[in-house]
Parts: structure tokens; sequence; C-alpha cells
């Protein structure tokens, strides 16, 4: 629920209680604003479990995020550096986000330094992380054994010290090592290219538009078990945006599908899906036809079907969505659902 309460469920598991099941009820605020090399005076974060006490448990985040993991220097003492230090093979880290955060580690990720057991459906942004030593990425250092990382995204920066004569090779966007060679091992993964400067590949290198536009939401919703269960969405299609995860349907990501089935760009907020099937296709063309007529009771259809957002269903909605349906263009739409020229 707190920033004390996550702490001490940290030294409950490296005291021993490894086993220790946990769900996230509310976002966590370790460190607030943006933490640096040169931050003074914020808590320092110890991850949850080590080499001598690997985390065996279930940790879910439930959609939540963490907030301000800070780790400035190398610490001998504490080898491996993350939200999680070591997960365990029976050990399962799922739906939770870092976000603002700065982690300094000899083996470092900042959902777990080292993984043996199962990392799904988590997320980092806006964070730096970097090794002086082992291994390092944006989910986790290293993976191993049976370990799995998948459906998970980064775009936190993975900083090499070349200069210091560090290889980028046991660097990457994703993780930094992969001892585990099925092919499944990592799967479903995309890191922003742009802020990786190791070279280890696991996972999809793709560029900040792919994370804006909505691409990357829906491919890790679609990747689901239960695609229709909702865990990932998207507030804005704006630059700078990516996904978060939700079970509000309001974020969910809906392709936009041109005449021969191609995806041509992606909403939110309902943004011309009209008739409320989860894409946006000419199918929805004569219902919004049908809403410039009529009052319907359902909101969604209004909401939906006004693509230019100025209150009205009508002719210039119409033929907006015509504009969608072709590619011409893609809608640039905020968190607060409003369109941005």
């Amino acid at each position: 629920e707190n920033g004390a309460q996550l702490k001490k469920f940290s030294v409950e598991v490296n005291s021993g209680a490894t086993a220790v099941c946990a769900v996230l009820t509310k976002d966590i605020v370790l460190n607030e604003g943006t933490l640096t090399a040169d931050t003074q005076n914020a808590n320092i974060w110890v991850p949850i479990g080590d080499f001598s006490k690997k985390y065996s448990g279930t940790f879910d985040g439930q959609g939540h995020t963490v907030r301000g993991l800070f780790k400035p220097e190398m610490d001998y003492a504490v080898v491996y550096i993350g939200l999680f230090g070591y997960i365990d093979e029976t050990g399962m880290v799922k739906n939770v986000g870092v976000t603002d955060s700065y982690l300094i580690g000899m083996t470092a990720g900042n959902i777990a330094a080292y993984n043996l057991g199962t990392i799904t459906s988590c997320c980092v942004t806006a964070s730096t992380i970097t090794s002086n030593w082992g291994n390092c990425g944006g989910i986790a250092g290293g993976n191993d054994n049976n370990g799995t990382v998948k459906n998970c995204y980064s775009t936190a920066t993975v900083w090499v010290d070349t200069s210091a004569g560090y290889d980028p090779s046991i660097y990457g966007g994703i993780i930094g090592y992969n001892g585990n060679k099925a092919e499944d091992a990592i799967e479903n993964c995309y890191y922003d290219a742009a802020k990786c400067e190791g070279t280890f590949v696991a996972g999809t290198a793709v560029d900040s538009n792919a994370f804006a536009s909505g691409a990357v939401a829906y491919l890790l919703q679609q990747a689901q078990a239960n695609p229709a269960q909702q865990v990932w969405g998207q507030k804005s299609t704006v630059a700078g945006a990516s996904p978060i995860l939700t079970a509000e349907e309001i974020y969910k990501v809906r392709p936009v599908l041109n005449a021969a089935g191609e995806t041509v760009s992606y909403t939110v907020h309902f943004f011309g899906d009209v008739n409320n099937d989860g894409v946006v296709t000419a199918d929805d063309y004569p219902l919004l036809i049908e809403n410039m007529w009529t009052k319907p009771s359902d909101k969604t259809a209004v909401l939906s079907g006004d693509i230019n957002r100025d209150g009205v269903v009508d002719a210039f909605d119409a033929a907006n969505l015509n504009l969608l349906l072709t590619g011409a263009y893609a809608l640039q739409i905020d968190e607060n659902g409003a369109l941005q020229a």
C-alpha cells in the first residue's frame, strides 16, 4: 500500500521468508522527482531477495507502479540490484511497472537483477540503469535455467560506460544475458532501441513511435492468454506516450483497419469504434451515419462517433472516419481523450 510496507516486505524476504506472496493495492512512491547520480538525501533501495535468499513467491503488482528505486553507486555487499535482486525458479513477478528510477549495480535489472523464474506483463519507463561489472538489462540483468520474460517492455536508458572499458555485449534493452536457450524464453518483449547502449539482443528493438502510437500496447495485449481480459492499454497516442497496465476499457487500444484488413494506425478513448467491437473498420461507418440522425442512449456510441470531439456526431466526423480508415492520418489523442493538432 505504501513505500514503508514495500521496504518491510523486502526485509521479510531477505530475512528468509522467501516464499511469501504479495500484491500491490496502490502505486508506490519511494522517491519523488528525477533521480540522477548526483541526487542527495534520497531513499536507497534494498532489493527483494538475493543469491542466498532467492524470491520464490508470487508478487502481483495488479497494474500498479513502483516509483523512485534508487541505488546510485555499486556496492560490493549488494551484488544484485533491481526491484527484485534474485527470483528463484518457482518465483513469479507480474503486472508491475517501475518508473523514475536510477540504479547502478554489479548485476542490474529494473524488475529483477537475475531471474530463474517468471517475469510477465511488466514495464519500465523514465529510468536509467547500468552495471559496473556484470550483466545489465532494462527488465532483468540475467535470465537463466528455465527463467522466462514475457509480454514486457522497457523504455529505460541502459547505459554502458565504454570509456571505463565495460563490454556492451552484456547489456541489453530487455536482458543482458540469457542462459535459457528455449525459443520462448524471452517472448513478446519490446525496448526502445535509441535508449539502449548495449548490444545483447533479446526481445524486439523498436523506436519511440511504436510505443506512442499504441502498436506495442496492442501487441502486448493480444499476446495475453485471454486477450479479451484487458491487461494492457494506453492513455494517449501523442509523442512520448507509452503503454500502461490497466483494465479500464476506455484505454483499450483499438487498431484501425483499411479495406484490405491491414492495420494503418491505432486509437484509444473509443475513437472510431462506433460498434464497440474492438477494432475500427468500415463496419463502423454506417452506425456513425445512423448516430448523426438519432440520439442513441449508448454514450459510448456518441463518444466513439464524435471523431473530432466537438460534441456532436456530424458529417465532419464521417469524413474524418473515412480518412482514418484509408490511413491518411493517425489521431493524436491526449490523456484526457482530446485531439491534438
